[in-house]
């Protein structure tokens, strides 16, 4: 317990090295060192400090400048009606009705129904395809598992060809860009040269779906 005189002690030691200082700004007392110059609080001083920081950076900061919005449509001609039409720029791509080449959907459907259609697969159709999903559950290629259909390579209406060589499972999006590429190879070889080509590439991306999957399959069970 601090005694009468070690109080006294202490205070005299104080008051060698402090003085009492009250700020300019917000009228309050405190004890400072003798050496601090300041006449302002600390609570005073930091408000100072950031209202000047944030003035420099209001005027270090650059106006921005807005510029016209370019626009982002551009023209195209339909193929089946040779009508001339808009599209954003944004959706055009390379397979498929995206790439605008078509200005309706209708006229993408009579694009795709331009060939000879044959209704129905066979009396054995739903037993075939049930076989090569369960062969071959992924998409050739994509290697998707799910909404798998399956698909002519060489186009049924010329072969009826239910064999599984001509058969490959593909999820919705790649069989609706596949069967728009046969039609295009169909018009430019009428030979089937190009349909030939089309589904050499589909059974050799298929094999290397089927590899990739074999070592997702590997790698997850190691």
């Amino acid at each position: 317990m601090k005694t009468s005189g070690t109080i006294k002690t202490e205070t005299r030691n104080r008051n060698a090295w402090s003085r009492m200082r009250t700020c300019d700004c917000c009228g309050k007392p405190e004890s400072v060192r003798k050496d601090n110059t300041s006449t302002t609080c600390k609570s005073c001083a930091a408000r100072k400090a950031g209202a000047i920081g944030l003035v420099t950076i209001q005027a270090r900061a650059k106006p921005k400048i807005l510029k016209p919005r370019e626009s982002k449509q551009i023209k195209r001609r339909c193929e089946t009606c040779a009508h001339d039409f808009t599209v954003a720029q944004s959706v055009v791509a390379s397979t498929s009705n995206s790439s605008a080449r078509f200005c309706s959907r209708p006229c993408y459907h009579a694009f795709l129904a331009s060939t000879p259609r044959v209704r129905g697969r066979g009396s054995r159709w739903a037993t075939i395809a049930r076989t090569v999903r369960s062969e071959t559950p992924f998409c050739a290629m994509c290697g998707t598992t799910r909404s798998l259909q399956i698909h002519h390579i060489t186009p049924f209406r010329l072969t009826r060809d239910n064999s599984p060589t001509n058969l490959v499972p593909l999820c919705v999006k790649h069989h609706r860009e596949i069967e728009t590429l046969t039609c295009e190879f169909e018009r430019a070889w009428p030979d089937q040269t190009g349909i030939d080509h089309l589904g050499t590439m589909i059974r050799m991306r298929q094999v290397v779906t089927r590899r990739r999957l074999g070592k997702i399959v590997a790698r997850a069970l190691a």
